[in-house]
């Protein structure tokens, strides 16, 4: 079964991670579940200072 899950994001940002699923060759979808999937195994992503 799968389920939505929305979040809000700056044009700026959307366009970003639009970029980078791009360049992976995935849909946007595919490429956020490949980051909660790589964060949920352990890798942890740098903080914004």
């Amino acid at each position: 079964m799968s389920e939505v899950i929305r979040f809000l994001v700056e044009p700026a940002e959307k366009k970003k991670i639009e970029n980078e699923a791009q360049k992976l060759g995935l849909s946007v979808s595919a490429f956020i579940r490949l980051l909660i999937k790589q964060w949920s195994n352990g890798i942890k992503f740098e903080r914004s200072k």
